[in-house]
C-alpha cells in the first residue's frame, strides 16, 4: 500500500528541482543526480526516488514540448 506521506527530503527536492513545471537536459540531470544521492544515502524511499525520477521525466518532456 502506497502513502501519501513523503519524506521531507521528497518535499524539498520538489520544490527545488520542480518550481517549475518544465526542465532542461541541464536541470534534468542535476534533478535525478540529485534523487539519486537521496537514494543512496537512504534518505527517501525507493518509491520515493520512482517518483522523483518520473516528475522529471514528466518535466523534460513538457520542457521538450514548449521548446
Amino acid at each position: 500500500m502506497k502513502s501519501d506521506i513523503r519524506s521531507k527530503e521528497f518535499r524539498t527536492w520538489t520544490f527545488d528541482y520542480l518550481h517549475r513545471l518544465d526542465l532542461s537536459e541541464g536541470e534534468y540531470d542535476k534533478a535525478v543526480n540529485a534523487a539519486e544521492y537521496l537514494k543512496f544515502y537512504g534518505k527517501v524511499s525507493h518509491d520515493e526516488w520512482i517518483q522523483m525520477v518520473r516528475l522529471a521525466n514528466t518535466a523534460l518532456s513538457k520542457h521538450t514540448v514548449i521548446a
